[in-house]
């Protein structure tokens, strides 16, 4: 339900990038709630996913804050 609230405010890609961190906040919570291990494995793919998530928020961004091309 917040996804498509958020489809007001943000466009339906950043949506979809953002729902990977999902299983990489499951995993945080289980660590400090429940005290599950997290791996090698798993820290690495989820420092895999949280510099895809970066990369792709940086370069939203910076494509938000450029001028439009002009077409002649």
């Amino acid at each position: 339900m917040i996804f498509n609230w958020l489809l007001r405010y943000v466009k339906p890609a950043t949506i979809s990038m953002s729902v990977l961190a999902e299983p990489v906040g499951a995993s945080i919570l289980g660590l400090f709630l429940f005290g599950e291990a997290l791996g090698v494995w798993q820290l690495t793919g989820g420092a895999f996913v949280i510099a895809g998530l970066t990369l792709y928020m940086r370069s939203e961004s910076e494509a938000y804050d450029r001028p439009a091309a002009h077409v002649a």
